[in-house]
């Protein structure tokens, strides 16, 4: 759950409408009402019921705002302290990195030359979902994102591609029938369980993934069993080597691969990964900006 959960759902209760509430936080209302069933599909209850005259609180909904409305303000608060605490140049840089444990290189020079660039400045580095940096780039709860391709480009967040890869190769178990094979097709995967993530939780990469395979005439068997696939590969790694069907990995990833899968190339298919930089456009901080000229120069 994360705070633009709280900010749609009590957005959503007071103006008992997604239309009004989706107008009121300049969202789609198809976006709203795909993350206030996401909230749902976590809580495991419905928290809203629908009418012709609009939505209200269910009895489960009434009991969720009791904690939703002081959640939001206290987070909201934090916050606010964490981006007072970092208006002097020598205050932290927080930066949301989703899958670093893929990249531990790059994530290292990227670390140091800034330690070089700027001694007095520590960095906290906060894994998290692609999906999620925007947001938490807005509301200065992190000043640097490094994440998958995400939400098409805004006013007030610059959003710059910083490296390029594909996914064009699979895991699976150490034991799986594909794993003695040197490479592969998207058809002989048929038999086997993609475990992967639901739309809900990137819809531009999942819409990507699936075009790319359904352009060689490939359906996978979907099995939404991994929550948030960016914020980290453990979960990946540790369903696919226990012998639950196979996932995609980005090419340069496969030196992090455990022991336990094995990586096989696919032939037909290869889906870009493209990884972005964010951050406010209104930060003038040299601390941010020195992160930023790090990174870009890496490009």
């Amino acid at each position: 759950m994360e705070i633009r959960h709280l900010r749609a759902f009590i957005a959503v209760a007071d103006a008992h409408s997604v239309r009004r509430a989706a107008q009121h936080l300049r969202v789609a209302q198809s976006a709203l009402s795909r993350t206030i069933q996401d909230l749902e599909r976590e809580l495991g209850v419905t928290l809203f019921a629908r009418s012709a005259h609009g939505v209200h609180l269910t009895q489960a909904g009434e009991r969720f705002m009791e904690g939703a409305r002081r959640t939001l303000a206290e987070a909201t608060a934090a916050i606010a302290r964490a981006r007072d605490a970092r208006e002097s140049e020598d205050g932290p840089l927080v930066v949301g990195v989703v899958n670093p444990e893929l990249r531990p290189a790059w994530i290292r020079t990227v670390l140091a030359r800034y330690r070089k660039a700027a001694p007095k400045v520590a960095v906290h580095l906060e894994s998290m979902a692609s999906i999620a940096m925007v947001e938490a780039t807005l509301v200065r709860a992190i000043d640097a994102g490094i994440g998958y391709a995400m939400l098409p480009a805004r006013s007030d967040v610059n959003m710059e591609t910083v490296t390029e890869d594909h996914m064009s190769g699979v895991i699976v178990a150490r034991g799986h029938p594909l794993s003695r094979r040197a490479k592969i097709s998207a058809v002989d995967l048929e038999p086997y369980d993609f475990m992967w993530y639901d739309r809900s939780v990137h819809p531009t990469m999942f819409d990507r993934i699936l075009s790319a395979f359904h352009q060689v005439g490939f359906t996978p068997r979907l099995i939404p069993a991994i929550g948030q696939v960016d914020v980290s590969s453990a979960t990946a790694f540790a369903l696919v080597g226990s012998g639950y069907g196979w996932a995609l990995l980005p090419t340069t990833a496969r030196p992090a691969i455990p022991p336990t899968v094995r990586y096989v190339p696919l032939t037909d298919v290869a889906i870009p990964l493209e990884t972005q930089l964010v951050s406010r456009t209104d930060d003038r901080s040299v601390r941010t900006r020195i992160f930023r000229r790090i990174v870009e120069g890496l490009a």
